[in-house]
């Protein structure tokens, strides 16, 4: 089984503030991972957008 604290890390890449979501962004894919990297990486945004 996967280690879902690594999680957060998936929905990086090597372009600053450009995040990944989806099914296939973690292993195991499917829906809750597509929903769980968006809900990431919206969390991300907004940390960054705020001042």
């Amino acid at each position: 089984m996967r280690d879902f604290r690594k999680m957060k890390r998936s929905i990086d890449t090597p372009v600053k503030n450009l995040f990944q979501i989806g099914q296939w962004s973690f292993d195991p894919a499917g829906v809750p991972v597509c929903l769980i990297t968006a809900k990431l990486a919206a969390d991300r945004v907004l940390n960054i957008s705020r001042p």
